[in-house]
C-alpha cells in the first residue's frame, strides 16, 4: 500500500518539522518528539512527596533521598491487598481535596488513592483520571501487591497520612 503526502513548508513559528519520506511504498515519518513516548524521568523512587494545604488548593513538594523507611515500615501492612484491589481508609482528620471534604479515602492496589469510590482498574491512559473519582497518583502502574512481603503499608495519625507500596511488583511479575 503506498501512502502519498502533502508536502507543506515548515511553520517558522512552530519550527522546523522532523525528516519524512517515502521508501518505495512505505511512508518513513520522522519522530518529531510527539510520535514516540518518552520514558518520563520524574521518579519518585526514595522521595517523598509532601502535600500541604494552601490558598486555592495544594504547594506540592518532593524531597530528595527523604524516604523514611523507618516510617514506612512502622504502617499497618493492608491485609489482603491483591492485584486490582482497593479498600476504603478512614481519617483521623478531614482532608480537603479539589474543593471538597473527606474523611475517607480508598486506598488502591495500583498506586493510587481516591476519593469517594474505589479505582480497581488499571487503564494506562491519563484519560483514566477524567472519568474515574478524584485520584492522588502516587504510582499508577498495574501493582500487585499480593506479590510483596512489604505489601501497602499505612500510618497515621491526627495530623498526617502515609501511603507506601513498598516493594510492590508489577502485576505479572514474580519478584522484583
Amino acid at each position: 500500500v503506498g501512502i502519498r503526502r502533502h508536502h507543506e513548508p515548515a511553520d517558522p513559528a512552530v519550527g522546523p518539522r522532523p525528516h519524512h519520506s517515502d521508501i518505495g511504498d512505505v511512508a518513513v515519518i520522522g519522530d518529531g518528539d510527539g510520535v514516540i513516548g518518552r520514558r518520563n524521568a520524574f521518579n519518585l523512587d526514595g522521595k517523598t512527596l509532601t502535600f500541604t494545604p494552601g490558598s486555592g488548593g495544594y504547594q506540592v513538594k518532593a524531597s530528595a533521598d527523604s524516604f523514611d523507611l523507618a516510617l514506612a515500615q512502622a504502617g499497618t501492612k493492608l491485609a489482603g491487598l491483591d492485584d486490582d484491589d482497593t479498600r476504603q481508609f478512614n481519617l483521623q482528620f478531614t482532608l480537603l481535596f479539589q474543593g471538597k471534604q473527606y474523611t475517607s479515602l480508598w486506598i488502591n492496589s495500583n498506586g493510587t488513592l481516591t476519593f469517594g469510590a474505589g479505582d480497581l482498574n488499571y487503564t494506562g491512559s491519563y484519560g483514566h483520571f477524567l472519568a474515574g473519582p478524584p485520584v492522588i497518583a502516587a504510582a499508577f502502574a498495574d501493582l500487585d501487591p499480593s506479590q510483596s512481603t512489604d505489601g501497602v503499608r499505612v500510618f497515621s495519625d491526627k495530623s498526617k497520612l502515609v501511603v507506601t507500596w513498598l516493594n510492590v511488583p508489577l502485576a505479572g511479575s514474580f519478584g522484583f
